[in-house]
């Protein structure tokens, strides 16, 4: 619930810093594999397994103060007059109801970022549960290759902190941003069964891991921007139930290459086509959308045109 709610309650309060806030938010999760681990060691040795569960608790239950700090910013309370976001349209239920927040299921480029986390998380469960065996496989050593994996939940942070930054800057779009995201991983997963030296094995991994944390940012930035945020809580979430789901299936698969294949090369090439498939989505998106706006534009010059021919005549 939590891990729902706080990128809407996140890009409520910060619209000119999103991108570097939203980064935080989610490195937060990152940070924590570093210190809760050895912490929950460290307590469970002290105070027995009981004692460290109560001091967890306790903890987490601060989070319970935080959470009353924040309030509803005052441009969301703006009066019925004020235009309406990008995603609003006509004959929508009321804001804020459960009704309005299953209308995203009307709009095709839902299902698009949808079928884009399935791919991404896809992507992420064959890095983090193959990468060691790949590695070794190779004949990389085995503390060598949980060295590179732990290594790359730096780049993984780095990856939810920097490109999301860029976009706050101007130097990026977040369209451009998804795009490049997808492509570079997709190519990365392809590339990954073709690289026998070390060095590259590892670079490989390290981008992977990068554009993992940059695109885990990107996905709630991106339905905010075609859904709004009255909506954003409800479709982030079936999203996330989405990639879940379909999680149960991913077991079965991984064992069928590992156990009747018998190497995971055509399982990353599999993995990156499926990554590469949705950024070539979301180029022709975009471009349809390019395309509606200068027809829009030039519709409006027409119309003023004829306008002006009116009043002279």
């Amino acid at each position: 619930m939590v891990f729902v709610v706080s990128p809407t309650i996140i890009s409520e309060h910060f619209v000119k810093h999103k991108g570097l806030a939203m980064g935080i938010n989610f490195t937060g999760v990152t940070m924590g594999t570093f210190v809760f681990p050895k912490l929950l060691e460290y307590l469970t040795k002290t105070y027995g397994l009981r004692g460290a569960l109560l001091i967890f608790g306790a903890i987490v239950m601060n989070g319970l103060a935080f959470s009353l700090f924040p309030r509803t910013p005052k441009w969301r309370s703006a009066p019925a007059g004020a235009p309406a976001s990008q995603a609003a349209s006509k004959g929508d239920s009321k804001q804020g109801t459960l009704r309005h927040g299953l209308t995203v299921f009307k709009h095709p480029i839902f299902y698009l970022v949808m079928y884009s986390f399935i791919v991404h998380s896809f992507g992420f469960e064959c890095y983090i549960s193959l990468f060691v065996d790949f590695a070794v496989d190779r004949g990389v050593a085995v503390s060598s290759a949980v060295t590179m994996v732990s290594m790359g939940a730096i780049a993984e942070a780095l990856g939810r902190l920097t490109l999301p930054a860029a976009v706050d800057r101007g130097w990026l779009t977040n369209k451009q941003l998804i795009v490049l995201i997808f492509a570079v991983q997709g190519a990365m997963f392809i590339l990954l069964p073709f690289l026998y030296v070390h060095g590259l094995l590892f670079a490989v991994a390290a981008i992977i891991a990068y554009t993992i944390g940059t695109g885990l940012v990107l996905f709630p930035v991106i339905l905010a921007i075609y859904l709004g945020l009255e909506r954003m809580s409800m479709a982030y979430g079936m999203v996330i139930a989405s990639a879940g789901l379909l999680s149960f299936i991913k077991p079965s698969v991984i064992g069928h290459f590992r156990d009747h294949v018998g190497a995971y090369d055509a399982l990353f090439v599999i993995c990156g086509s499926l990554i590469a498939f949705a950024a070539i989505m979301w180029v022709l998106v975009f471009t349809w959308e390019a395309r509606a706006r200068k027809r829009e534009i030039a519709g409006k010059r027409s119309s003023a045109g004829d306008a002006e021919a009116a009043t002279k005549m």
